[in-house]
């Protein structure tokens, strides 16, 4: 029957996903997860988080809990934007900014993010 899952995932899982269904080996160096695992219920994840950027050079970092998003860096740093935290998956569309409330999730987030951001 037809499910629903709330495991994280990303566009750089679908290689080693079709790679996985086909028996073929994942390639060395591809940073992706089969996802084969959740779609066969018998797993409920393959990440712990899930990254993603726009052009504008935002950043976020996305777990079952929470949703941080880094804005872009501006020159002028008196107007530039603070980062938001946002409590999931009870705030679905990212209204209410609850950073100030959780400034050691912001701060352990914001680390794994900036880690990623400098190695990719």
């Amino acid at each position: 029957p037809a499910t629903r899952s709330s495991a994280l995932v990303q566009a750089i899982d679908l290689m080693p996903t079709v790679c996985d269904a086909l028996s073929v080996a994942i390639p060395p160096g591809i940073h992706g997860h089969t996802l084969l695992p959740i779609v066969r219920l018998q797993a409920r994840s393959v990440r712990d988080h899930a990254l993603m950027a726009d052009a504008g050079r935002a950043c976020a970092i996305r777990t079952p809990a929470w949703n941080l998003v880094l804005p872009p860096a501006t020159a002028d740093s008196e107007s530039s934007p603070e980062t938001q935290l946002f409590v999931k998956p009870d705030d679905r569309w990212d209204r209410n900014d609850v950073a100030k409330q959780y400034p050691e999730v912001v701060e352990q987030l914001e680390q794994v993010l900036r880690r990623h951001v400098v190695t990719a």
